[in-house]
């Protein structure tokens, strides 16, 4: 599969859905995303990220918690590509096994990730290279030669 930049002028930013109870992983999560490029749309829990299709989907990809108070992300995947909303998903869950991994029919990430297999995982998913964000230096070089 050939993968195209998430960079390219021509084309909208990728829209990746966030489902994950804790608002600092959902806060940490997009500030991520959008530093790749990607357009990032929080949600709570699984019910709020069905309502986000309903009123805001398709989304090109979803990050979810693996298991959620409300479900876990096998019935939120199973509902969304019912609705053609989305296909491609990323997970995150606390251990990785292979019957999960089977199950669930999407990428999983054992908890705590590193950002870079989040990115390897988005990447594959959305077959897409993804910008690397500058270094804290970088950035603010580029700041101050703005000024």
């Amino acid at each position: 599969m050939k993968s195209s930049s998430v960079n390219a002028a021509d084309s909208p930013p990728k829209r990746i859905l966030i489902v994950d109870g804790q608002e600092m992983i959902r806060s940490l999560l997009c500030r991520i995303l959008k530093s790749w490029g990607l357009d990032c749309h929080p949600a709570t829990d699984l019910l709020s990220a069905c309502r986000a299709v309903i009123s805001e989907g398709p989304f090109d990809a979803v990050v979810c918690d693996y298991e959620m108070p409300d479900g876990n992300v096998c019935a939120m995947v199973a509902l969304m590509r019912g609705h053609e909303a989305v296909t491609p998903a990323a997970a995150s869950a606390g251990s990785v096994d292979a019957t999960a991994k089977s199950e669930a029919g999407v990428e999983l990430l054992a908890k705590p990730f590193d950002p870079i297999e989040l990115k390897g995982a988005l990447e594959r998913t959305l077959g897409v290279s993804l910008r690397t964000a500058p270094e804290p230096a970088k950035r603010k070089e580029r700041a101050a030669a703005r000024v």
